[in-house]
C-alpha cells in the first residue's frame, strides 16, 4: 500500500513582508518610501507620538 503525499508549501515571505503592518503607523511597512520607514522607525525607537508621514498610495 502506498501512503498518499502532500506537500506543504513554505509561506511566501515576500507576501508576508508586504503584509506586514508599521507599528507606528497604519500602513503596510512594504508601502513605506524610504523618508517614511525612517520616520516611523525613529518613531518607534523613541516612543513619541506624532502624525503619519507616508505617501498615500
Amino acid at each position: 500500500m502506498t501512503v498518499p503525499t502532500t506537500t506543504l508549501s513554505k509561506p511566501d515571505a515576500d507576501a508576508e513582508a508586504r503584509a506586514a503592518t508599521c507599528p507606528v503607523c497604519p500602513h503596510p511597512l512594504a508601502d513605506h518610501d524610504p523618508i517614511g520607514l525612517r520616520f516611523c522607525r525613529a518613531t518607534a525607537a523613541g516612543a513619541v507620538s506624532r502624525g503619519c508621514v507616508c505617501q498615500p498610495a
